[in-house]
C-alpha cells in the first residue's frame, strides 16, 4: 500500500467512424428526401452494462453492493420546479434499474425515448439509428420491441417503480412530422388531407413556412381536427400506461391558436406535464422579433419552453475560460422564470453536425464544460432544467437507440447542484459574475458558486446578499466556505463548482469512467471521489472466465484520476472496490463494476480506399483534395487542380475516395486545399508521399499520418519543408504589345512570392523572366526601289533597320494591382518543370446529416 500523501496518478475511432458511415449509405439516403431532413441514423452497438454502489445499477450477470449512502434528499412534487434527466436512447429496462440513483442524485423527471411507431419497424433492431424516433410513421404506441427496448411492457414497469422514488416519466413525442414514404395504405396517417406537402422549408424569416414546410421529415397537417383527436387519443394511451408528461419535439413548427389552429388548446387540456422544444425563437429575423415574442408569449399560455439561447451563450463563455452573465430574452420579455427550461447541453447539440448550431454544438465539449452550464441554469429560481445523458460514441453516425448512456449524472457536483435546486423551491434568485464566478444566490438560502475556468480559492460578492451568512461546508468537495452579507470565501474544489446550503453532512466515495461509460474499450482513466473522508482507497481488479487479475490496494484524493490500460481478456469484469474513513470515524466502502470490451476489427477487404483529413487546424470552408500520379513526364489526375472536394463526415473530419485510376502499387500524390488556393495552414503540411498499398487507408489526422491499423506512418512518409503557408493565385496569361510586355499563363503565391508554372503550385519557377513575353519591336522597312526602264531589270531592294540592342527592364505582376511587382533582366528559354511533391493515402465517404432550426 502506497503513502496516502504520494500522487496517483487500438484503432482510430474516427477512421472506425467514417467506414461505418460507409456501410449504411444505401439505407441512409431513404431518410434525406427533403434538405431539411437531417436527423440521420447510426446502428446499434451491443454492450453489456455493469455498475453498481452510487454510480448505477448492475446488468445481468454482474452481482452489485447496496449503495453505501441512504440519505434522502426530497425530491420536487412537480416537473416543472424540479429538474429532469434525459436518458437519451437508454431502454426503458435500464432506466427502471437506475431509478434508485437517478433518485438520489436528485432527479425528480426523467426524459425516454419516443414509443411512436417509426423507421426502426421496417430495418429491424439492428439498425438502432439515433434519429429513427424522430422519424415516427404513426401517433401511437408501438407494443413490439422495434427498437430493442421500447415497448408497452417494459415502459408500464418503468412507470410503475418510478413511482415508488416519486419520479415522473416524460415521454418524447413526435407530432410535427412523419416519415411519409413509408405509410402504407390503410396506416392511419395514409390520408393525403393529414399532409401540408408543401415541400422543404427554405426561410425561416417566413412563420409560414415554419409551420406548413417540411423540416425533419414531412410536415403533419396539425391543424385538422381528425388528427389532434389522433394525437389526444395517443396521450391517453400512455397516461393510461403511467406517463406523467410529454415533451414536444419541434413544438414552433406547430401553429397557434391566434395563427388558425387549435392543436395546443387540444392536447395540453388534459392532467399530464407539458413542455415544448423552441431553438432560437418561433421565426427567424430581426423583422420579426415583435411576432417572435409574441408567438413566444403564446406558446407559454400552453406549456414551458426551451431557451436555448441563455443556455448557449452560457457554454461558450465556460468553453472560453469566462463567466459571463448573458440575458434571457424570454425573461427579460417578460416570461416568466417558472415557463422556461434550461440545459447544458440537448441531444440536437451534441448528436447533429456542428454546422446546424455553429458554436452552440457541444459535441467537443468536454463533461465538465457542460456540467458548469448546466449548473448555472439549474441553480436559478422557478425554471426548470435538463440534464443529458450523454451516449457512447461521439461520432453522430454511430450514435445508437437502445444503449444505455453515461451515468455521469450520479456525480457529487451534478447531484449537489440538483440537491440545491429541490432545497430552494421559491426563493428568489439573483446572478452574478464576480471574481470571474458565476455566484447564483437565493433569498435566505444558500449559493452556488461556478468558475468560469479552473478551480481553487475564491472570494466572490455575496450576490443581492442572498446568501444567509454563516459558515458552510461545500457539498461537492466537503471545503469549508465563510459568507458574509457581502462576499463568500472558499476553495472550489476540482470539477469549478461549488454548492453551499444547509444540508446533511455528506461522505461519499465515487468512482466513474472518464467519460461516465460503464462499458469501456482499451484503455480508460476512471476518476475518484471522496468527499467527508479522511482517507480513501481503491483497489482494482478484473476478471474473465480463464483468470482473474489483481491490483495492489492504493490511497487516492479527493479528485485523482488513475489510468487503467491492462490486458485483460475482452468481455472481462472490471470491479472497483472504494473504502474510506468518514470525518466522523465511520468505515464506509462502495464497489463499482465495469465491462471492458475488445473493440471487433474492421473487414478491409471490402473498403474502396480513401484518404482522411482532420480539418481542425486549418478551419478551411470547404476541403479540395487533388490526387495525382507522376510518370515521368505523364500526369494522372483526380481532376484539375484544386481536384475534387472531399465529403464531410463530421467533427471537422473530411474524407475523399480514390478514383480506380489512381488505385494501385504507385506512388500517389495528395495536396489537401480549401479550393481558393490556400494549400497549408499553421501545423498542417498536407504535402507527402508514400507507397500506395492496395484496400490500405490512410488517415492524415492532427498533422500526422497513421494506418489503418493505428500505426503511425509519419516515418514511412517524405515531407518537404515548404517553409510557409502557400496562397497560390493564378495570373492568366497575357499577350505582349509594342507598348507593354505580356505574360504566359502561371501562378503566384501571394504569401511568398515564388512563381509555378501549374496551378497546384508543384513546379517552381525558379528564374521570374522565364514567365516574360517582350514587348514587341517596331521594323523599318524601306519601299522597293522601281525604274521604268524597261531594260533595266526589275529589283526590289529591302533595309531593315533593328532597335536599340540594349534590352529593356520588364516587370513580372506577381499580385494584384497595387501590390507592389518584381523586377528581372534578360529573358531566357523555359526551363523543364520542376519534380513533383506528393502524398498518398486512403478514406472513407460519409453521410451527412443535419437536424432542422427545430
Amino acid at each position: 500500500m502506497n503513502d496516502p500523501d504520494s500522487n496517483t496518478g487500438s484503432s482510430c475511432p474516427v477512421l472506425r467512424s467514417v467506414f461505418y458511415q460507409r456501410q449504411e449509405r444505401c439505407i441512409m439516403s431513404h431518410f434525406r428526401r427533403s434538405p431539411r431532413i437531417r436527423k440521420v441514423f447510426g446502428w446499434c452497438l451491443s454492450a453489456a452494462l455493469c455498475f453498481s454502489a452510487a454510480a448505477a445499477l448492475p446488468m445481468s450477470g454482474v452481482s452489485a453492493a447496496e449503495p453505501v449512502e441512504n440519505v434522502a434528499y426530497p425530491l420536487a412534487e412537480n416537473c416543472q420546479d424540479g429538474v429532469t434527466l434525459h436518458c437519451f436512447s437508454w431502454p426503458y429496462k435500464d432506466i427502471t434499474a437506475s431509478l434508485p440513483e437517478i433518485a438520489q442524485a436528485g432527479f425528480t423527471s426523467v426524459q425516454v425515448s419516443s414509443i411512436q411507431s417509426n423507421t426502426l419497424s421496417i430495418f429491424g433492431p439492428d439498425k438502432c439509428y439515433w434519429a429513427a424516433v424522430y422519424a415516427p410513421i404513426a401517433i401511437s404506441v408501438h407494443d413490439s420491441d422495434v427498437p430493442n427496448g421500447y415497448n408497452r411492457a417494459d415502459l408500464e414497469e418503468l412507470c410503475r417503480e418510478a413511482d415508488k422514488y416519486g419520479i415522473h416519466i416524460i415521454m418524447d413525442v413526435v407530432v410535427n412530422h412523419c416519415t411519409r414514404m413509408v405509410v402504407r395504405q390503410g396506416d392511419p396517417l395514409y390520408d393525403a388531407k393529414f399532409w401540408h406537402g408543401n415541400g422543404p422549408a427554405q426561410d425561416y424569416t417566413d412563420r409560414k413556412q415554419v409551420t406548413d414546410f417540411d423540416i425533419a421529415g414531412d410536415d403533419l397537417r396539425t391543424e385538422e381536427p381528425e388528427l389532434q383527436q389522433m394525437v389526444v387519443d395517443f396521450l391517453k394511451d400512455l397516461e393510461s400506461i403511467g406517463v406523467d408528461g410529454i415533451r414536444w419535439d419541434s413544438a414552433k413548427h406547430i401553429s397557434l391558436p391566434s395563427e388558425g389552429s387549435q392543436f395546443w388548446a387540444t392536447v395540453t387540456d388534459n392532467d399530464l406535464y407539458h413542455y415544448g422544444e423552441i431553438l432560437t425563437a418561433p421565426v427567424d429575423g430581426d423583422k420579426n422579433k415583435e411576432s417572435a415574442s409574441a408567438l413566444m408569449k403564446e406558446y407559454t399560455d400552453y406549456m414551458p419552453i426551451t431557451d436555448n439561447i441563455y443556455s448557449e451563450k452560457l457554454l461558450i463563455g465556460f468553453r472560453n475560460g469566462k463567466a459571463v452573465e448573458p440575458e434571457s430574452r424570454w425573461l427579460n420579455e417578460g416570461i416568466p422564470a417558472n415557463r422556461l427550461v434550461f440545459w447544458g447541453e440537448s441531444h440536437d447539440t451534441y448528436c447533429n453536425d456542428p454546422s446546424v448550431f455553429g458554436e452552440g454544438t457541444s459535441t467537443n465539449d468536454d463533461q465538465n464544460i457542460v456540467d458548469r452550464t448546466y449548473a448555472v441554469g439549474a441553480a436559478r429560481e422557478g425554471a426548470s432544467a435538463l440534464y443529458f445523458s450523454r451516449p457512447k460514441e461521439k461520432e453522430e453516425y454511430l450514435i445508437v437507440n437502445s444503449q444505455k448512456g453515461s451515468t455521469h449524472f450520479a456525480s457529487p457536483e451534478v447531484s449537489a447542484v440538483n440537491h440545491f435546486h429541490n432545497a430552494m423551491i421559491g426563493k428568489k434568485d439573483c446572478v452574478k459574475v464576480s471574481n470571474n464566478c458565476e455566484v447564483i444566490t437565493r433569498e435566505n438560502g444558500g449559493a452556488v458558486i461556478v468558475c468560469g475556468d479552473g478551480y481553487g480559492e475564491v472570494t466572490v460578492e455575496n450576490a443581492g446578499g442572498y446568501a444567509v451568512p454563516g459558515t458552510y461546508v461545500d457539498e461537492v468537495s466537503g471545503n469549508t466556505f465563510v459568507v458574509t452579507e457581502e462576499t463568500i470565501t472558499g476553495t472550489v474544489g476540482q470539477s469549478g463548482i461549488a454548492v453551499l446550503y444547509d444540508h446533511a453532512p455528506v461522505s461519499r466515495l465515487y468512482a466513474e469512467t472518464e467519460n461516465g461509460r460503464t462499458t469501456f474499450y482499451g484503455k480508460t482513466n476512471f476518476r475518484l471521489n471522496a468527499v467527508g473522508m479522511k482517507s480513501a482507497t481503491y483497489m482494482l481488479s478484473y476478471k474473465n472466465s480463464e483468470d482473474m487479475g489483481l491490483a495492489v490496494k492504493e490511497y487516492y484524493h479527493d479528485g485523482d484520476v488513475f489510468i487503467f490500460n491492462s490486458d485483460c481478456a475482452d468481455n472481462s469484469i472490471v470491479t472497483l472496490t472504494l473504502e474510506g474513513v468518514t470525518n466522523e470515524g465511520e468505515e464506509i466502502s462502495a464497489v463499482y463494476s465495469f465491462l471492458y470490451k475488445e473493440e471487433p476489427p474492421i473487414d478491409y477487404d471490402n473498403v474502396m480506399p480513401f484518404v482522411l483529413f482532420d480539418n481542425s487546424a486549418a478551419n478551411w470552408d470547404d476541403v479540395y483534395v487533388y490526387a495525382y500520379v507522376k510518370d515521368g513526364d505523364s500526369l494522372t489526375e483526380n481532376a484539375a487542380y484544386p481536384g475534387v472536394k472531399a465529403t464531410y463526415a463530421g467533427n471537422k473530419v473530411y474524407t475523399y475516395d480514390l478514383t480506380e485510376n489512381l488505385q494501385g502499387d504507385q506512388l500517389v500524390g495528395i495536396i489537401f486545399n480549401d479550393g481558393k488556393g490556400t494549400q497549408i495552414t499553421e501545423g498542417i503540411n498536407s504535402r507527402c508521399f508514400m507507397p500506395y498499398l492496395k484496400n490500405s487507408i490512410a488517415i492524415y489526422l492532427s498533422g500526422a499520418w497513421m494506418a489503418s491499423d493505428g500505426e503511425d506512418m509519419s516515418q514511412m512518409i517524405q515531407i518537404p519543408p515548404t517553409g510557409h503557408n502557400h496562397t497560390l493565385r493564378t495570373v492568366p496569361a497575357k499577350d505582349p504589345t509594342g507598348e507593354a510586355d505580356g505574360n504566359i499563363e502561371y501562378t503566384v503565391c501571394d504569401t511568398c512570392g515564388k512563381l509555378f508554372s501549374d496551378a497546384a503550385g508543384l513546379s517552381e519557377i525558379t528564374d521570374p523572366q522565364l514567365v516574360v513575353l517582350p514587348q514587341k519591336q517596331t521594323s523599318q522597312i524601306s519601299e522597293p526601289s522601281v525604274t521604268s526602264d524597261p531594260s533595266v531589270t526589275s529589283e526590289t531592294s529591302i533595309t531593315s533597320q533593328p532597335a536599340e540592342s540594349s534590352q529593356p527592364t520588364v516587370s513580372v505582376p506577381v499580385s494584384d494591382p497595387g501590390k507592389g511587382t518584381v523586377a528581372t533582366g534578360d529573358s531566357s528559354s523555359l526551363p523543364a518543370m520542376i519534380a513533383l511533391i506528393a502524398v498518398t493515402s486512403a478514406a472513407a465517404v460519409a453521410v451527412l446529416k443535419k437536424k432542422s432550426h427545430d
